[in-house]
């Protein structure tokens, strides 16, 4: 019977320390790049877009084709021109 009453007991206290909500005081986002990156590497210039797998029954060149067409103009900053192949102007 004691044992009980302590295993109840336990229960309890560890059921009590469950009760109430917790509280989040600090969150921090931290993106994987800044603003000035992007417009250093990208501003006017051809940047890499590096596409990988294709979940499509079609050809990976009209995929890549087809995923970098729809970033173009999607973006905040300079001009940009998204592309798997970058010519010379890309840093």
């Amino acid at each position: 019977m004691r044992n009980i009453a302590l295993a109840a007991t336990l229960t309890l206290t560890a059921l009590g320390g469950c009760s109430g909500t917790g509280i989040i005081d600090y969150v921090h986002l931290e993106p994987g790049y800044r603003a000035q990156q992007f417009g250093y590497a990208a501003g006017g210039r051809d940047l890499k877009a590096d596409i990988q797998g294709n979940p499509f029954a079609m050809p990976q060149g009209e995929f890549d084709a087809a995923v970098t067409d729809a970033m173009q103009g999607a973006h905040f900053g300079q001009p940009t021109n998204f592309t798997t192949a970058p010519g010379d102007s890309a840093r």
